[in-house]
């Protein structure tokens, strides 16, 4: 009805939208000459070139590096096959994307040689390519909750680590670094930096945020207790999947470890076995003798609706 409706208003305008082709010129021509050209003339596979664009929003992101990997094919005469996989949230913004139809003002963002060898002119719209149009995938995925592509040579993630805060960033720097082969690269926005696990990068390129990945001690990935997974609705081959270590149990810990409410473990006796930091809203410790029981550590308020709700042994506070 009319609520889902609003519902569904409110979470597009959360989701960022907000791109452009080639933004920041200068940081994707030296992506161009120290990434993937590097990329493509030493590359021995097996398999094609795998790249990462999560967070694509309409998709200009993913097309400039497309538009960039013809180029530099074309300048070192060695076709490779390439594999773009754009993911974003926002289906709306995806379909958008898929039609790689857009306005007339994009004449602003690309160079005239880029639109007359790339672009077909229709009306007020400029349409990609169909040799662009097929190096990528659009998909929707959830970066925080849904596994994370595997044998990545290079992931581009400009226009999203700014907006979910430092907290997630920790969380989500280990996991690109276990997502990117070893000496591949990690491309991001002008306003964003490896302030944290550096460790597992190397800088490129400080002023234009390009990255390269270090073989570390974490090596190989399942020491990281993330497994190695592919997600098979992106064309990924069965033979990526080479651990069994579930990885939704790696994303409900970021989850509930950023925005659970606190909570207690009990057993039928009231004992607590388990719970949460900082339970002191709802639990407080008495002087005197230590009884462990979530009665006695109640606070008066929760007390008549705790004891009705021993019936379950997790419980939540």
């Amino acid at each position: 009805g009319a609520s889902r409706e609003e519902a569904l208003r409110l979470f597009r305008d959360l989701l960022i939208s907000v791109t452009s082709f080639f933004r920041d010129p200068r940081a994707f021509e030296v992506l161009a000459n120290d990434v993937l050209k590097p990329l493509i003339e030493r590359y021995e596979g097996p398999g094609p070139l795998r790249i990462w664009v999560p967070g694509c929003a309409t998709g200009q992101e993913a097309y400039s590096i497309a538009i960039l990997l013809a180029e530099v094919q074309e300048q070192s005469q060695r076709k490779l096959a390439v594999q773009i996989f754009a993911t974003d949230l926002d289906q709306r913004a995806l379909s958008i994307a898929r039609t790689a139809s857009f306005p007339i003002g994009i004449q602003d963002e690309i160079t005239q040689s880029r639109l007359d060898k790339f672009f077909v002119k229709r009306g007020n719209r400029y349409f990609v390519t169909k040799a662009i149009r097929d190096m990528i995938v659009f998909s929707v995925h959830n970066l925080i909750s849904d596994p994370p592509l595997t044998k990545l040579d290079l992931i581009s993630c400009r226009n999203l680590l700014i907006y979910l805060g430092s907290h997630l960033q920790k969380k989500l720097i280990p996991l690109f670094h276990y997502a990117i082969k070893p000496g591949g690269f990690l491309f991001l926005g002008p306003a964003e930096s490896l302030s944290v696990n550096r460790e597992l990068f190397r800088t490129l390129h400080t002023k234009h945020r390009i990255y390269h990945r270090r073989v570390t001690a974490l090596d190989p990935p399942r020491k990281l207790d993330i497994p190695l997974v592919n997600l098979n609705r992106f064309g990924g081959d069965a033979d990526d999947v080479l651990g069994d270590v579930d990885l939704f149990r790696f994303a409900q810990q970021i989850i509930l470890g950023e925005f659970s409410p606190q909570w207690v473990v009990v057993d039928d006796e009231g004992q607590v076995q388990t719970l949460s930091s900082d339970p002191a809203p709802f639990l407080k410790m008495s002087t005197g003798q230590f009884k462990n029981s979530i009665i006695a550590m109640a606070q008066p308020s929760r007390k008549p609706k705790q004891q009705t709700s021993l019936r379950v042994p997790a419980w939540p506070i």
